[in-house]
């Protein structure tokens, strides 16, 4: 059966655990259909290249691309032209790079699912259960170093938004280097950029230690 059903009003029919569409039906819509279905099964038996240069040989096709926006257009025809060259000899125009960026800016954020531990990944994760229904979009790496000897040893990660809030990072750091004592190892002195949630971590920590000491 056709995927595509003609009927009067637009509805779903299921058969066999397949769902099929429906479309209203007119010329227009007829006339394009049956041209895409003779299109799509003739590019079937070719590679990629060789269904981008029919395409742009094609000229009903190139006919039909013409009701696109212009932007989205130019795009599609900077495509078709650079197929042959090689990545570094490709060019694009100011408008196709600002649409690519807007396409890539728009895309949702990848969200993963890990079958072993059975839990979404993508999301905001300090840690144990101190996970929130948040998209990450950065990763924050703590790793030690040695001082006399070159060696050096990522040991945590966590995924962030933005920046790794205050709170979070003054825990992460106490249960970390807590953590590396046990190992037997010193902890000297922590290095990081002076990022504002750094820094303020930083203050919190040696305000507590004062408060600690004159108590």
């Amino acid at each position: 059966m056709d995927p595509i059903l003609k009927c009067n009003a637009p509805v779903k029919r299921s058969c066999k655990n397949k769902t099929y569409r429906c479309m209203v039906s007119t010329p227009t819509v007829d006339h394009q259909y049956r041209f895409l279905r003779r299109t799509s099964t003739k590019l079937r038996k070719f590679t990629t290249t060789q269904r981008l240069k029919i395409i742009q040989e094609n000229e009903k096709l190139l006919h039909n691309l013409s009701s696109l926006d212009k932007t989205v257009l130019g795009f599609f025809e900077s495509q078709v032209k650079n197929q042959n060259l090689k990545p570094r000899g490709r060019r694009y125009t100011v408008s196709d790079k600002i649409f690519a960026m807007t396409i890539s800016k728009l895309s949702e954020p990848g969200l993963q699912n890990n079958k072993k531990y059975n839990y979404m990944e993508g999301f905001v994760d300090m840690g144990g259960k101190n996970r929130r229904g948040l998209y990450a979009d950065h990763a924050l790496v703590f790793l030690i170093k040695g001082i006399k000897s070159k060696w050096k040893q990522p040991i945590c990660y966590t995924f962030c938004q933005r920046t790794t809030p205050t709170a979070d990072l003054v825990a992460l750091l106490k249960s970390l280097i807590c953590n590396v004592r046990r190992c037997g190892l010193l902890v000297i002195a922590t290095i990081s950029d002076q990022g504002g949630t750094n820094q303020a971590a930083i203050n919190y920590l040696l305000n507590e230690t004062k408060a600690h000491l004159y108590t």
